[in-house]
């Protein structure tokens, strides 16, 4: 029997996936799969990103718990000419997606992303 790399992906850090194990895994295990919003819920139409992230309130929601957001949203950083370009990916609208793939190109982990974010929505809350 011919042991796999599947037991790693359950530990292993988005940036360490190929696109293939990134995809299979958000395919999966992502709660928008089986959320039972429109479809246009998930492709906001504004430029302004709090205007977008407005218009896509519910996705945000759905994205905000999912197991695989990272994956998500590196996929969607690797893929940013094609299947990452337009809609939710990571709980991220398009603008703010731009904002952090220069970031992300010079070697900033998805990871460390959603650290920063939670930071400031625990302060705010707090604060």
């Amino acid at each position: 029997m011919v042991m796999t790399e599947w037991p790693c992906l359950a530990r292993c850090e988005p940036g360490e996936l190929t696109d293939r194990e990134l995809a299979g895994r958000v395919y999966r295990q992502a709660h928008c799969a089986g959320s039972c919003l429109d479809p246009d819920e998930w492709f906001p139409v504004a430029l302004d990103v709090a205007k977008a992230r407005d218009q896509a309130a519910k996705a945000i929601a759905v994205c905000a718990g999912c197991p695989v957001r990272a994956d998500c949203l590196e996929l969607s950083l690797r893929r940013s000419v094609d299947i990452g370009a337009y809609g939710m990916w990571g709980g991220l609208v398009e603008g703010e997606r731009r904002a952090l793939r220069r970031r992300w190109l010079a070697g900033t982990r998805v990871t460390e992303f959603f650290e920063v974010t939670e930071f400031f929505e625990v302060t705010e809350r707090t604060g």
